[in-house]
């Protein structure tokens, strides 16, 4: 038994329920068969709901990445003031007043920050980096504490961008209205089912009947689930 339904498999259990509700009944007494059809419309209005939700979690989650790989003020700042020190290292150097080697600072040269976050942010550790190695660079003290501010701002943007588009990219949670309605409505209907079954005296059935029933990896699932992985518990 599937003891963990996830967010994607609602769209897969949802309508074999429902698909199964109509075949399981189809010889019952013309009451079970009236109800069976508006538990299966009832499920079908949770499916809807749960898909549009997952829906829009997407979306979200491609603007919040986006977003994050957009240009922001503190990704330009970063890359300018690495453009600066570049400048200033190359003409102190060429001025002679100081006779350091810029590829402790850019290894990769100019063009080897790059332009993204995570790209600015290594360059930034490589030019502080540069200055614990070099202390003879000509206003330094000064360089040195803007790289550390600008590093630390850009970490800060990037955890906040990175971690927001994470949380998106997850979609619904198990706390969201939509996640709480489907499970709600699934398994209500699993345990009317279960009960219909066994007094037709079919209780056996309801493997067949109810889609996460018949799934193998339970204990699988339920591991996963402890540990903040896994999706709800039906019943």
């Amino acid at each position: 038994m599937d003891a963990y339904i996830d967010n994607d498999e609602t769209q897969t259990y949802g309508p074999k329920l429902r698909e199964n509700l109509a075949g399981a009944f189809a010889s019952s007494a013309p009451e079970v068969v009236a109800f069976m059809t508006y538990l299966a419309k009832l499920q079908g209005a949770a499916d809807k709901a749960m898909a549009d939700g997952m829906a829009k979690a997407r979306g979200a989650a491609s603007d919040l990445s986006a977003a994050a790989g957009a240009k922001s003020p503190d990704v330009e700042a970063a890359r300018k003031l690495l453009s600066g020190l570049h400048k200033h290292l190359g003409s102190k150097h060429d001025l002679g007043a100081w006779r350091g080697d810029i590829k402790l600072f850019f290894p990769g040269g100019l063009t080897g920050i790059g332009t993204r976050a995570p790209e600015l942010l290594v360059a930034l550790g490589k030019a502080l980096e540069g200055f614990k190695k070099d202390a003879t660079v000509p206003d330094g003290a000064s360089l040195k504490k803007r790289v550390a501010a600008a590093e630390k701002k850009l970490r800060g943007h990037s955890v906040k961008t990175g971690g927001a588009a994470a949380r998106a990219r997850k979609g619904l949670s198990e706390q969201s209205a939509e996640k709480k309605a489907w499970c709600s409505c699934y398994r209500g209907i699993a345990l009317i089912v279960e009960g219909v079954l066994t007094i037709e005296k079919r209780a056996k059935e309801v493997r067949s009947v109810v889609p996460h029933r018949a799934v193998a990896g339970g204990a699988k699932k339920a591991k996963k689930a402890k540990k903040g992985t896994g999706g709800t518990p039906p019943p």
